[in-house]
């Protein structure tokens, strides 16, 4: 345990370097959306705290899964950044639907979309963002059945 709680002090020192010069949809930094669904992640557990922070890292930076195993990140963390991962030119449902296949990434997506869904978080809102809402309430609803069957 304590070797993981060492991981998670990476893991945070990593997402804030990686993330250290973006701005979120509503010109804050990044880093603070990572900490914010670190924190709002319905888990204790120092792995999906982990995942959590660095949920967007790979997606968002030049991270790779790669980096992260030579790094001595544990393959639960490394699986569940892989899927939550969206790869250009997989629809939004397949990326969804591989997220569904795993209790890790289903907590993190959830706490993802909670803090993504906060209309309060941007400058102002247009049309395309209450259709990214009602998109992200279509996936919130997928995962959290998902996930009481698992």
């Amino acid at each position: 345990m304590r070797n993981q709680q060492k991981l998670l002090a990476k893991a945070i020192s990593l997402a804030a370097q990686g993330h250290e010069i973006q701005l979120d949809r509503g010109g804050q930094p990044y880093i603070c959306h990572c900490m914010t669904v670190m924190h709002k992640v319905k888990s204790s557990d120092p792995i999906v705290k982990q995942i959590a922070i660095m949920h967007d890292l790979v997606e968002g930076t030049d991270t790779t899964i790669s980096d992260l195993i030579e790094m001595g990140f544990d393959t639960r963390v490394t699986d569940a950044l892989h899927l939550l991962t969206h790869v250009k030119g997989v629809s939004y449902q397949t990326y969804i639907d591989g997220i569904a296949t795993c209790k890790d990434a289903m907590l993190v997506k959830l706490a993802d979309l909670r803090h993504n869904s906060d209309l309060t978080r941007l400058k102002g809102i247009t049309e395309k963002d209450f259709e990214r809402m009602q998109k992200y309430q279509k996936a919130y609803v997928q995962l959290k059945e998902a996930l009481e069957k698992f």
